[in-house]
């Protein structure tokens, strides 16, 4: 084993090299002066073989991020490519004993680095001055690994460099977790020592970063992102408008390769998109290409590879060291950053198990009642289907853990004994068993990290399996349309239940003088059908069976008439009904003459829809908030901070919002725009302001408690506007793209949206607001080129929505409380007129007329409540 893994064996001390062949690049090689490699050449570098079919995903993978550029435009450095910084360059030599940098040149534009790879890495002469000195070891350190990176990374390789160039960019462009060490089969003799890491981080930023680096066949971004503002909202974490919550895709790839001990190239780099600073004096993060410059303009020279924990003159000068110690600071940052998104994973998820809690009591809570519908279906809806984003992303967390524990496990087993001392001991075994000892134990901890997150992952998943099954048990359905709280076919089965009851009492009032004993069972079946009502009103969808004796599967959706006439006839066998009087009372039920809407019963048992008996669809109109920028663009607000986004949320213009079309057109022109808005309070009296409007005397109206309606989400919508100024709803949670800038801001990728449960929160208690601020109005889409304009087709625009339903717990309070009130009213009137029968009969009827009249109130025609997020 120390024979086969024997580093002083394989790798010199000191070893002959090509100059030639380090200072030309591989695709320059041949060509004359002026011409530069073709996009076919660049690609190369990811080709194993020449014309071989399996490499044609990796060309792909290659060209997808490439966009088709040219090394000429790389070259002329035009636009964006002359001033953005995406490296850092660090030459230096220890011949003589003693270690030497060369001059400094600072940050580089990807121009400016091919342009200094390019030039002569070792000198062909003795060296004229001391500041002249051959580059034996080379240091590159990449941010944000590009198109223009990678262009200038593979027109600069010398042949040792490009043939482990294609491996290292597309582990990075996949995530592939891997360490090990290789050595090239043929050619020049070479070593590779690599590792590359894939992992996640959570940030906390003003709004929701978007990689900027896309795919070219879709578009989407290298990297996702993933807002988690909505989940950590909805779990009680955080409620804060100008918080945006963000998990983000990222990675890290090195590679440290060479001939020798002295002549040696390392190459660091990762992901830093994410990255935001609140302001100018925040302190540049570890990563970023400002906190080196800052480093270099104080006089000091510390090593972006190891993240600045060591200076790069005084540093390990031998590859082995030098790149378990890279790896050292490389794992433990990312350590950090998992424990980091742990804590976040865990606060979310104990959160979830808090608000699940709360409805599993809510329903033990009634079932003691013998309420067996206990909650609304939007909770448990909404519940499962955020529980289950957050499994999705725990599942791709552990997914990116895993990968890299096998990456460790592998490592372990065979890689590391090149690291070993060999048959002749080195200078740097000592300091290469130190570092492995810490690499050691910090992939252990990531075998815990994983291993948690596994636990986290099947906590996840037990509390999903259990919202599903209350869901199920609720007899809920997911990603359906808002419907009235009872289903039609079981309101119009208990409704015909109570009719027979009703046909079977009133019926036989006149058989009492022959029949005394049938009295006490006609007010048994009064009081029965006052306690179905009162069932009725509270929405529950099953019924005791207790309550019919004989009929067991009641349980069930009605199944027609079928079912209807086995209760009848249960119910005259109980009340020993004559024949002729149940023959008259069964007429009102035979053939023709059933009602309506019995008469649409499908084949299956289940009634059929009937466009009547759906949700109501209510008309919307537009209307306009004007919204003001503060009286000073530059100040801040108390707390220091800046209002929202400095480059597009400051502006003023109308926020279109869509509410329900009011009963007057007249007054629908009058108030077509309200007054002007200018910070976050005054916005939401606004709109409290657009919700007051007159009522016409109108039959449902004589019924305040059933018409009071509640706003029941706010939502980001996309509208068509009609010619009569009614709109139409097309999407929701849509917001404007990027290139919609000249008409709305802000825009998709420069801010992300309110969740709609703090916005309803604001708009019933405008006082939680601070005065003078604006970050929810700056969150919210303005029109600022003026209101839209319908002309000869309907036009479409972005706003908001104001969803109105209604207050359920006013209507089933007013429902149960007008039939108890004819119950007494029966008892009253047969108390005080003597005839206890009529009265029971007179209140029966009332209570029916009551809910019938009730009945037809239903909720708008709507989904389940938005969370106003966006899954990237």
């Amino acid at each position: 084993m120390a024979a086969l893994y024997d580093w002083s064996r394989t790798s010199r001390t000191q070893r002959t090299i090509s100059l030639e062949g380090e200072n030309t690049a591989r695709l320059m090689r041949g060509l004359p002066p002026g011409q530069m490699p073709s996009l076919e050449d660049v690609i190369q570098v990811v080709q194993t073989d020449l014309n071989s079919a399996s490499d044609l995903h990796r060309m792909e993978s290659l060209q997808e991020l490439l966009h088709d550029e040219t090394l000429e435009r790389l070259l002329k450095g035009a636009g964006s490519l002359a001033q953005k910084p995406i490296a850092m360059l660090i030459d230096g030599n220890h011949s003589g004993g003693r270690p030497r940098l060369g001059n400094s040149i600072g940050s580089l534009t990807a121009t400016q680095l091919a342009c200094e790879l390019l030039k002569n890495r070792y000198l062909r002469a003795e060296p004229a001055s001391s500041e002249t000195f051959n580059a034996e070891r080379r240091l590159i350190y990449l941010t944000d690994l590009d198109r223009w990176a990678i262009l200038a990374l593979v027109v600069s390789a010398p042949e040792s460099l490009f043939r482990v160039m294609g491996d290292f960019i597309l582990h990075y462009l996949y995530g592939t977790a891997s360490i090990g060490v290789s050595f090239a089969p043929d050619g020049p003799t070479t070593f590779c020592l690599e590792f590359s890491f894939p992992f996640h981080v959570w940030r906390t930023s003003k709004r929701l970063s978007v990689d900027s680096r896309t795919r070219m066949s879709d578009g989407k971004p290298l990297r996702p992102s993933r807002d988690m503002t909505s989940l950590d909202t909805f779990a009680y974490v955080s409620f804060s408008p100008s918080e945006t919550h963000g998990i983000y895709q990222s990675h890290v790839s090195c590679i440290v390769t060479g001939y020798d001990q002295r002549h040696w190239t390392g190459i660091l780099t990762i992901d830093h998109w994410f990255e935001q600073k609140s302001g100018d004096g925040e302190l540049s993060t570890p990563d970023s290409l400002e906190r080196y410059q800052d480093d270099i303009e104080c006089g000091m020279r510390t090593d972006p590879l190891s993240r600045g924990q060591e200076d790069a003159e005084i540093s390990r000068w031998t590859p082995r060291p030098y790149f378990l110690r890279v790896m050292v600071v490389r794992l433990s940052q990312i350590i950090r950053e998992w424990q980091e998104l742990r804590y976040r994973m865990e606060r979310t998820l104990e959160g979830f198990a808090k608000r699940y809690k709360v409805l599993r009591s809510q329903e033990e809570l009634l079932e003691e009642a013998r309420r067996l519908i206990s909650i609304d279906e939007n909770p448990v809806v909404t519940f499962l289907d955020k529980m289950l984003v957050f499994k999705e992303n725990v599942s791709d967390i552990n997914d990116a853990l895993q990968r890299a524990v096998r990456s460790g496990d592998s490592f372990l087993k065979t890689d590391i004994f090149w690291f070993y001392p060999g048959r002749e001991p080195m200078s740097d075994d000592d300091d290469c068993h130190s570092q492995l000892v810490q690499i050691q134990k910090r992939l252990e901890t990531v075998r815990q990290l994983s291993e948690q997150f596994q636990e986290l992952e099947a906590t996840s998943v037990k509390l999903a399996n259990e919202a599903e099954n209350l869901r199920k048990k609720l007899h809920f359905r997911r990603h359906v349309q808002r419907v009235p709280r009872q289903s039609n076919s079981y309101q119009l089965g208990c409704f015909a239940l109570i009719s027979v009851l009703i046909n079977i009492t009133v019926g036989n009032i006149e058989s009492i003088r022959w029949l005394p004993q049938a009295s006490i069972l006609v007010v048994a079946a009064s009081l029965m059908g006052y306690v179905v009502r009162c069932l009725l009103c509270l929405n529950v969808r099953t019924m005791p069976s207790a309550l019919l004796p004989g009929v067991s599967n009641f349980t069930r959706r009605p199944k027609g008439p079928q079912f209807l006439a086995s209760v009848f006839d249960r119910m005259h066998s109980l009340l020993k009904i004559p024949t002729d009087s149940c023959s008259e009372s069964g007429a009102f039920w035979s053939g023709s003459r059933l009602p309506p809407s019995l008469n649409n019963m499908d084949q299956g048992g289940s009634y059929a829809q009937d466009r009547s008996h759906r949700a109501e669809c209510r008309n919307y109109v537009l209307r306009y908030v004007a919204s003001a920028g503060p009286p000073n663009p530059s100040s801040k607000t108390p707390d220091g901070e800046f209002h929202g986004d400095c480059e597009t949320s400051r502006g003023t213009g109308l926020i279109p919002v869509c509410v329900v079309r009011p009963d007057s057109d007249s007054e629908w022109l009058e108030r077509n725009l309200t007054g002007t808005c200018h910070d976050d309070k005054s916005f939401f009296l606004s709109l409290k302001q657009l919700r007051t409007r007159n009522f016409w005397i109108k039959w449902a109206n004589l019924f305040p408690l059933c018409t009071k309606r509640k706003v029941v989400g706010i939502h980001y919508v996309k509208f068509e506007l009609r010619n009569d100024g009614s709109v139409l709803i097309l999407e929701r949670d849509a917001i404007p793209s990027a290139s919609m800038n000249s008409s709305y801001r802000p825009t998709a990728g420069f801010f992300s949206p309110i969740h709609s449960d703090y916005l309803q929160a604001c708009l019933r208690n405008p006082s939680i607001l601070r005065d003078g601020s604006r970050n929810v109005l700056d969150r919210l889409i303005h029109k600022h080129d003026g209101p839209l304009k319908w002309e000869s087709v309907p036009c479409t625009g972005y706003g908001l929505l104001l969803e109105e339903g209604i207050d359920h717990r006013n209507l089933e309070i007013w429902r149960l409380l007008s039939v108890l009130f004819s119950f007494f009213l029966s008892l009253l009137w047969g108390f005080r007129t003597g005839k206890t029968l009529v009265g029971m009969a007179f209140g029966n009827c009332l209570a029916i007329l009551i809910l019938a009249v009730t009945r037809s109130v239903n909720v708008t025609h709507s989904e389940p409540l938005g969370s106003n997020s966006f899954a990237i």
